[in-house]
């Protein structure tokens, strides 16, 4: 297998290095910020079906996706009204 080699680019006044062994801080942030993306998923997935049950008292399937979808609407107009 061939050995990869790290390059350094240009960019204006600074230097961009390319390459895992260079930039592995930003890679483990990258893979940290990830797990917990994912983690907040799955919880939203099993957590608010039981939330939506019980606090609620939807028992429908139906309602409960409607109010996952509902609480997930809410959630992406909340992110994207600070850009706005």
């Amino acid at each position: 297998m061939a050995q990869l080699e790290s390059r350094v680019l240009p960019a204006g006044n600074a230097e961009v290095t390319l390459g895992l062994r260079e930039n592995w801080r930003q890679f483990s942030l990258l893979v940290l910020v990830n797990a917990f993306v994912g983690s907040m998923a799955g919880m939203e997935r099993v957590v608010l079906p039981l939330l939506a049950e019980r606090e609620f008292g939807l028992v429908s399937r139906a309602a409960i996706l409607s109010f996952i979808v509902s609480f997930g609407l809410t959630k992406a107009v909340a992110n994207v009204a600070p850009d706005a």
